[in-house]
């Protein structure tokens, strides 16, 4: 015959009005938690903004043939064509790219 054991456990009254005051005290703490980091983040966007604006105000447009001492310690902006002066190749497959200013090789294996 199986032996039967019955456990019976029992919550004091403090410790039931510790857990029922736990929810509204923790909750609110952390809805503010949650304002507080939501202003923090969008004033970090606000601040990207404005530096963004304040960058384009400044910005010069050079020209690709060269550096300018006249550009010095200022934020310039360069519209240019890349050449590479020989054809790039890739040895471990051998392939030759003309024309072409960079070339990157991504290698994957999916098991």
């Amino acid at each position: 015959m199986s032996d039967r054991f019955t456990e019976t456990s029992s919550q004091g009254f403090f410790s039931r009005v510790t857990n029922s005051l736990a929810g509204p005290v923790i909750g609110p703490l952390l809805i503010i938690g949650a304002i507080v980091l939501l202003w923090w983040n969008e004033g970090r966007a606000v601040q990207a903004i404005v530096g963004l604006k304040n960058a384009a105000s400044h910005v010069v447009e050079a020209q690709a043939a060269g550096p300018s001492p006249a550009n010095d310690n200022r934020l310039v902006h360069v519209v240019g064509a890349a050449n590479a002066r020989s054809p790039i190749q890739d040895s471990d497959v051998r392939i030759a790219f003309a024309d072409q200013a960079g070339v990157t090789r991504t290698a994957e294996m999916y098991q």
